[in-house]
């Protein structure tokens, strides 16, 4: 479920990362150099684990590197009766990484609950949002009876 945060990052100069393919498949520039992605055989990846690491504490983030492969859409059916998607993905095995410096802002995807991965330009990526938000805390303290806000305000 999609929470009532928006998630922007305003505008600012970015690394934002396309791929090149052994198919000869190309991408644009879609995603900033921390967004992690989903690989063949070592999980969460990202180019710049560190980052994503910090802004995704409940994920453990790799290095995404030119070898690996990550998972793009391939088809998808819907079930009617079961009101399901089903997906069928393809392993795309990266060449090249490209990165160019941009000034662009970056927009994002909140969950409430169930996974926490979605597709970006058809590939499966993980959130790269933090649980713990300001909108968050303030909602909590919000929800808190009067003496108790108090005191979470003072501290």
């Amino acid at each position: 479920m999609v929470s009532s945060e928006r998630v922007v990052q305003p505008q600012a100069k970015r690394t934002m990362i396309s791929f090149e393919f052994a198919d000869g498949t190309t991408t644009g520039f879609f995603v900033d150099d921390a967004h992690p992605f989903w690989t063949h055989n070592a999980g969460w990846c990202s180019p710049e684990p560190d980052q994503a690491q910090a802004e995704n504490g409940f994920h453990d983030v790799g290095r995404l590197r030119p070898g690996q492969h990550i998972y793009s859409v391939a088809a998808s059916r819907f079930d009617k009766a079961t009101r399901t998607v089903a997906l069928e993905y393809i392993s795309k095995r990266i060449t090249k990484i490209v990165r160019r410096l941009e000034e662009t802002p970056i927009f994002g995807l909140h969950f409430n609950s169930g996974y926490r991965s979605y597709h970006a330009g058809g590939f499966l990526v993980a959130l790269n949002y933090p649980e713990i938000t300001a909108s968050r805390i303030q909602r909590g303290i919000k929800d808190l009876p009067g003496d108790e806000q108090m005191l979470a305000a003072i501290a």
